[in-house]
């Protein structure tokens, strides 16, 4: 079977099974579902607490709250540690562990796969390329929506997260005296 190496589009020859996506990438895609599901619930119950339980209780009397965000922050530096680990996987991984990271503008192959995939969504193709791993257009909705939606993710977390630490990070502080 031969490929253009850097799109991924098959040219020619029988089609075989390819190992495309190894174990710390499939491994790391459902820690990330898993992360970001808790975090969109867990969020959404920050931002709409849950009423007091009870006649004329306070909701931090059950700390309902507490666990939430604490659920919340534990989700997000597992998600944050992952993306780290992710990008150690972008280094030593094989080729398709670095497809979502970095899109090919200067490869004109890349382009044409691009517009001849958006032809294929737009039903003015009747029929789709075959590629290994993501095609063009996959490629480049990821990297747009999906890792550089983390990675904003991530620093507008920990931008919030560090607000809760206003005396630099180590909790609050009592002076003696």
């Amino acid at each position: 079977m031969r490929v253009e190496p850097v799109s991924g589009r098959v040219l020619s020859g029988p089609l075989t099974d390819v190992y495309v996506y190894e174990a710390p990438v499939r491994l790391w895609h459902w820690v990330t579902v898993l992360c970001i599901t808790v975090l969109g619930v867990t969020g959404y119950f920050i931002s709409a607490p849950l009423p007091a339980m009870g006649v004329g209780a306070d909701a931090s009397t059950y700390f309902v709250t507490g666990w939430i965000r604490m659920v919340h922050f534990t989700a997000g530096w597992i998600l944050a540690v992952a993306f780290l680990v992710r990008l150690y996987w972008v280094i030593v991984g094989n080729h398709h562990a670095r497809s979502i990271f970095y899109i090919p503008f200067w490869s004109g192959a890349w382009w044409r796969g691009l517009f001849r995939q958006a032809g294929y969504y737009a039903f003015v193709r009747s029929e789709s390329d075959h590629w290994i791993g993501h095609n063009p257009m996959a490629q480049a909705a990821m990297f747009f929506m999906f890792t550089l939606g983390l990675v904003v993710m991530i620093l507008t977390g920990f931008g919030l997260y560090a607000q809760g630490y206003p005396t630099g990070g180590s909790g609050p502080r009592c002076s003696a005296g």
